[in-house]
Parts: structure tokens; sequence; C-alpha cells
């Protein structure tokens, strides 16, 4: 899905824009982050929260650190690739619960490429 969005060069948030076209800050976790790193720019929306964990890989009789291995450098090639640091399959590893990133942290892993209020006007 990233790799569309990326193909289209469509820009990515995370936040719901309202009724009144104020942005209301949300979240984004798991394999939602990997859609959101496919944006030509990231946009960070104030209060947003963009959350990783660990990638579970399901083997049926295959070699599970072999597969977990694959599954790793497929992550890290693909985020390579949209500009998001290497750093961010770290995060990805540390915990299997949610590790909700600072937007210092997203930041400097370029996750987040833009800031809300470099926003243009949204038409409707």
């Amino acid at each position: 899905m990233g790799e569309l969005i990326r193909a289209r060069g469509l820009d990515t948030a995370v936040g719901i824009l309202d009724a009144s076209d104020r942005i209301i800050p949300s979240y984004c976790a798991s394999a939602c982050v990997l859609a959101y790193a496919g944006g030509k720019a990231r946009i960070g929306i104030e209060g947003s929260e963009l959350g990783v964990h660990r990638f579970v890989t399901t083997t049926s009789g295959q070699d599970p650190v072999a597969e977990t291995q694959r599954t790793a450098g497929a992550i890290l090639g693909y985020m390579t690739k949209m500009g998001v640091s290497p750093a961010i399959v770290e995060a990805m590893s540390e915990t299997r619960d949610v590790h909700w990133l600072s937007t210092e942290n997203a930041v400097d892993m370029h996750l987040i490429t833009a800031r809300a209020e470099t926003l243009p006007t949204i038409p409707r």
C-alpha cells in the first residue's frame, strides 16, 4: 500500500478532518505506519501518534529464525526505499507491545518529514 501511495505522489498525515476543516489528532500503529511511510511528504500533526512494534511471522514447518530475518530484511528494505532511517526497525524490535514514538524520534528517523504548519488549505 505504501508503494502505491508513493507511486501516486501522495502525502500522508495522521489526523481526522472535522466538519469545520480542523485537523483533529489521531493515531497510526502497526501496519498503518508502513502505509504512512509511503507518503511523498509525511506530515506530523500536533498530538497525533505513531506506534510501532515487533513484527510477527507465522511459519508452518519453516525455520522461524530465518523467516523473521527475511521479514526484518524486507521491512528494512522498504523503509530505506521510502527514506526512513533504519533506526525504525530497531524501534520496532524493542517490544511486542506498541511503542509510541515521540515526535522527535519520528523526525530523527525521517518518518515525519513535514509539520502540519506547512499544510496548504485543504479544499472541499
